[in-house]
């Protein structure tokens, strides 16, 4: 079976290192990781990932439910959004996208596995 790709966009360097490190070592394929909205629209097209992970604060003109709306129009990819800010006008713009799962910082390796693999299995459903 092919091993997932997982785009990662996230502006601070540990928690991108970190994020990729613990999906590499669970048997991921990682794209990026991009630090900006468009950064993460391209490599979106050029990689097409079978799932985003994504900071709501990045770098940029566009945060990261500006950048999913982006990608939405674009492409069938599924976002999850990780992030510190979870105040209620943050989460309700985010909800708005639809995204396949909210996971706040700081998190552990198997709240990150368990929510990816929630997500691509619920993606995969709504393909079929």
């Amino acid at each position: 079976m092919k091993r997932k790709k997982i785009l990662i966009v996230e502006d601070e360097a540990l928690i991108a290192m970190l994020l990729e490190d613990i999906l590499t070592e669970s048997g991921y394929n990682v794209a990026g990781p991009v630090s900006n909205g468009m950064d993460a629209i391209r490599l979106a097209g050029e990689e097409d990932p079978d799932l985003i992970l994504m900071d709501i604060r990045i770098e940029g003109d566009l945060d990261g439910v500006e950048t999913t709306i982006r990608i939405r129009e674009l492409y069938t990819i599924p976002v999850i959004f990780v992030t510190a800010h979870s105040d209620p006008d943050t989460y309700k713009r985010a909800m708005r996208t639809e995204p396949f799962g909210f996971l706040l910082k700081p998190f552990n390796a198997n709240d990150l596995t368990s929510t990816v693999e929630s997500a691509i299995q619920r993606h995969q459903e709504t393909q079929i």
